[in-house]
């Protein structure tokens, strides 16, 4: 295995303080950025060791469309674009890390067009079971598939090797007027949801990179030139979504930080009242 020591995705710092919480709730190496507050792996694979860690999670069971939480966090993310722009009818949709297609199957039946690119091979052979079209490869090795009118990252932007590398792909494939959505399950400056204990996992650290508040979120996607439009009530919802368009502002001046020890306090709180 190769390693790789990254500095913070979001304002070049290689400044951090580690967040102990990880190391005793779930696995070490996760750091708080001292510049900015993201949390983030600094300590980091190549991509495609990342991808087969994952597609071997999936052959043992540890993911799987098929759960009950699952289905309902694709449907809510669905539901949740429908109403805000209107509706997936005549759409075309590309999904990065579409997994065995779920998602997709769900914006067909409301009229789009879907195509997934996954690293999985199972999951492509899953999507191809279904009459759905899959890009077998990653963000790095498919590179631009086509031009799109919704390109979604559902829960996998924090489980890449490059979190804006891969906004900055899924903005090369997205059409005028288009939309990157993305949804996350990573819950900072927010109520807690549910103990500290199940939030981190037990898998190799560099397999879930990073964690997003609605701030660092915002900034990742401005970095990749991307410009929020719509994000969901995240506050009272397990999941935030959030949908951009593509852009050409200069993200330095929209730059919005976390206050690190704000972050770090967080979590002391988290696991103090809710282990």
């Amino acid at each position: 295995m190769t390693f790789s020591m990254a500095p913070c995705d979001i304002c070049g710092s290689t400044s951090s303080l580690e967040l102990d919480e990880a190391r005793r709730f779930g696995t070490g190496g996760v750091s708080v950025c001292t510049g900015c507050g993201f949390v983030h792996v600094k300590n980091r694979r190549p991509a495609d060791e990342i991808a087969a860690d994952w597609e071997r999670i999936y052959a043992n069971g540890g993911y799987t469309a098929r759960w009950p939480m699952v289905e309902a966090r694709l449907t809510y993310v669905a539901e949740w674009y429908a109403q805000t722009f209107g509706g997936w009818k005549g759409k075309t949709v590309l999904e990065i890390g579409a997994g065995e297609g779920r998602f997709l199957e769900m914006v067909r039946d409301r009229g789009a067009y879907p195509v997934g690119l996954e690293p999985s091979a199972e999951g492509c052979r899953a999507m191809r079971a279904k009459d759905i079209f899959a890009h077998h490869g990653t963000v790095e090795t498919c590179g631009s598939v086509g031009k799109f009118d919704v390109v979604a990252i559902l829960w996998t932007l924090e489980n890449c090797q490059d979190c804006i590398g891969m906004l900055r792909s899924a903005r090369a494939n997205l059409a005028p007027a288009g939309h990157v959505m993305v949804a996350t399950g990573s819950r900072i400056l927010v109520p807690f949801k549910k103990p500290i204990s199940t939030y981190f996992s037990k898998n190799p650290p560099d397999c879930h990179a990073f964690r997003f508040s609605v701030n660092s979120l915002t900034n990742a996607m401005e970095k990749a030139d991307l410009s929020l439009a719509a994000i969901n009530n995240y506050v009272d919802s397990d999941w935030m979504v959030a949908a951009a368009n593509a852009t050409t502002t200069d993200s330095k001046t929209l730059f919005r930080p976390d206050d690190p020890n704000e972050v770090l306090g967080f979590f002391r709180h988290w696991a103090r009242v809710f282990p």
